[in-house]
């Protein structure tokens, strides 16, 4: 009997430990290839956005793509105080962003090209800054998406096919849900 108990409570632990240990990605989408996306920001030196763009449409990207950058939009804002080149990577993981970042950062042709611009034109870029993003589980690109109901289920027990909301593959309308599943606005 006792090594019944001792049995039972080892395996509370074990349970209380693995579901504590997930509580950080319940929110995480993980249904849909890539998990990691970077955005990227740029405030371009309003004086020189002609010179901007033609060096990352010339040079940036295809020294990108040479190291496997995964380029999925980009945009300019001005919202007339700053001008801005806004653009989105997608990554397969954290350590395969890092490790090509430090290439293209070392890439001999890249600084060249830096150096020459900087000479040519001055300061292309005032500041730039970088921040790795994850889709969360509840987002319309998710696919196989959970409502908020459902990754709070999630965390206290496995999921049932009815806990998910209808994705964009299926026929239901965007406010229509599987049976037994709610979307949380």
């Amino acid at each position: 009997m006792r090594n019944v108990v001792i049995l039972l409570f080892l395996s509370l632990i074990a349970l209380t430990t693995s579901a504590g240990a997930s509580e950080p990605d319940r929110f995480v989408c993980h249904s849909n290839g890539s998990s990691l996306q970077q955005l990227r920001i740029y405030e371009i030196n309003r004086a020189n956005q002609d010179a901007f763009h033609q060096r990352f449409q010339d040079h940036a990207l295809r020294i990108m793509r040479r190291h496997g950058f995964s380029v999925i939009d980009m945009w300019e804002s001005d919202t007339g105080e700053k001008l801005q080149f806004v653009y989105v990577l997608s990554w397969p993981d954290r350590a395969t962003m890092d490790a090509r970042w430090k290439a293209f950062l070392a890439d001999k042709e890249w600084i060249e090209i830096k150096r020459r611009t900087a000479a040519a034109s001055g300061e292309l870029v005032r500041e730039a800054n970088g921040q790795p993003l994850v889709r969360v589980s509840y987002s319309p690109a998710c696919k196989g998406r959970l409502s908020i109901r459902g990754a709070r289920l999630a965390h206290s027990r496995a999921l049932r096919a009815d806990d998910y909301v209808a994705d964009s593959t299926t026929t239901a309308s965007p406010t229509e849900t599987r049976p037994g599943a709610t979307v949380d606005p």
